[in-house]
């Protein structure tokens, strides 16, 4: 989620593949939040999470 807040709030695009992959940019990404806490201004975070996307598409599903 870290990583996805990043990317959403500031537009860039760190990379999270998978939890234990060399290639995660999720340290990077807490270390933005954490400043970015810190000098205000803090965006809630408004990504869908994986739970609302299932339902809206068993919604679209069972019509």
């Amino acid at each position: 989620m870290s990583v996805d807040y990043v990317n959403h709030t500031f537009g860039i695009d760190l990379i999270y593949k998978s939890p234990s992959s060399k290639f995660n940019q999720d340290d990077i990404a807490d270390s933005i939040n954490i400043v970015w806490s810190q000098i205000g201004d803090v965006k809630p975070y408004d990504i869908e999470t994986f739970d609302d996307i299932m339902d809206r598409f068993y919604q679209l599903i069972t019509q």
